[in-house]
């Protein structure tokens, strides 16, 4: 079996379309929402509705109050809101925001505001693309309404509005969905960011109990074994099994270096990618016992956080199979910038994969063989994997990647 085949702990972050946060934000909006409607109620009130739906306008309100309060209740009671009933949920404010401006004196009736309310739950719940649309469908709606409903004699199409006026009414909408979804964009980056933050910082601190705490500890008891062991007579029984016993005791320590390796993050905010690279294949050498060495040829430092960031990460996790699978005593980490492209190769001298020659992207796509995850970081940065390998004598896996990353 290919010792690179396996998954790394780590994988890229994909955001699924219209993903939603949670219960966390919907209560959040829910009670907005709450807050919303009984404004929406009290600005009808004293704006005093288009007098041939008044009762239609309250009628509306109120059954809008009571969803908001129901879906309140609901959502603190533990309902579970996954991605298709939280649009629905957002579906709903939209079509309620499109009749509320219907029933309303829309061309001065506060309650033209409605759509402001989707729009900023959009934003809150996803990012830029999905308000966008919010906003698309929001300007579809305000704006037939204002030809599906009775032409005034006084205005036209538009009641006593004017043409101008309602072509300034969908700009701002357009212009608020722009800003909304812009700053929801920026929220959905920046939380994505103090999440990976906090879990660099968990991994480091774990990283650190295990070697100040465990990791110490091994060493404490493999030295006392170690002391024990030479104590005795050379003809006793019990040589043996102590030299099992500090045996083990090293392959954990070594174990739990390796895992110390995977956790410790060696990636955040990158100087240089050279000496980050070189930092980790001589963290690997330390924690494995594996001879390990790193060679740069040309400019290699010129990379974006992203790739650094993923050029990091297809060492470490090739580095990490190495150790649990490959048997290796040696590795060569070499980046290297050609004319029209740069090249990362990781090269060992263990059992290699269980196939022998040169094998391209294209057939591991095909059969599914070698390192999966590194195959789909490198396609990420619009990349390619080819892998050379000779069963018993080793395997070197190259990534070839765009200059312009």
């Amino acid at each position: 079996m290919g010792w690179l085949r396996r998954p790394s702990r780590s994988s890229p972050d994909v955001r699924p379309p219209f993903g939603d946060r949670g219960t966390a934000s919907e209560r959040v909006i829910a009670n907005i929402r709450i807050l919303f409607a009984a404004v929406s109620l009290f600005v009808a009130f004293v704006t005093t509705p288009d007098p041939n739906r008044i009762s239609l306008t309250y009628a509306v309100l109120a059954g809008y109050m009571l969803y908001s309060v129901g879906l309140l209740l609901a959502i603190r009671r533990g309902i579970s809101l996954g991605r298709g009933r939280v649009l629905v949920i957002h579906a709903v404010d939209v079509v309620a925001a499109a009749v509320l401006t219907a029933l309303a004196a829309w061309a001065t009736s506060p309650l033209l505001i409605s759509f402001g309310f989707v729009l900023l739950a959009a934003g809150y719940r996803w990012g830029l693309w999905e308000t966008v649309w919010t906003g698309v469908v929001s300007a579809v709606l305000f704006s037939g309404k204002a030809f599906l409903l009775t032409p005034s004699a006084a205005g036209g199409p538009f009641g006593t509005d004017t043409t101008e006026s309602f072509l300034i009414r969908v700009g701002f909408l357009v212009l608020f969905t722009v800003m909304i979804g812009y700053l929801g964009e920026q929220q959905r980056v920046g939380r994505a960011e103090l999440a990976a933050t906090a879990a660099a910082a968990e991994r480091a601190r774990l990283a650190r109990e295990l070697h100040d705490g465990v990791i110490q500890s091994l060493i404490a008891v493999k030295m006392r074994v170690e002391v024990l062991r030479r104590s005795l007579s050379p003809d006793s029984p019990a040589i043996d099994e102590l030299q099992d016993n500090e045996a083990m005791l090293a392959r954990e320590v070594v174990n739990l270096r390796m895992l110390m390796f995977e956790l410790n993050p060696s990636d955040e905010k990158p100087v240089e990618l050279s000496s980050q690279l070189q930092d980790l294949v001589e963290r690997f050498q330390h924690a494995s016992g594996i001879e390990a060495k790193f060679i740069a040829t040309g400019q290699v430092s010129h990379a974006s956080p992203q790739a650094c960031h993923e050029i990091a990460r297809m060492v470490q996790e090739s580095l990490v199979n190495i150790h649990k699978h490959s048997g290796a005593c040696r590795v060569l980490v070499r980046l290297t910038e050609k004319p029209d492209h740069w090249e990362l190769s990781v090269e060992d001298d263990g059992r290699g994969f269980d196939f022998e020659g040169r094998v391209t992207d294209a057939e591991l796509d095909r059969t599914a063989k070698g390192p999966r995850i590194l195959r789909e970081r490198a396609h990420l940065l619009g990349g390619s994997v080819t892998i050379e390998s000779t069963p018993g004598s080793g395997a070197k896996v190259t990534v070839t990647l765009p200059l312009q990353m």
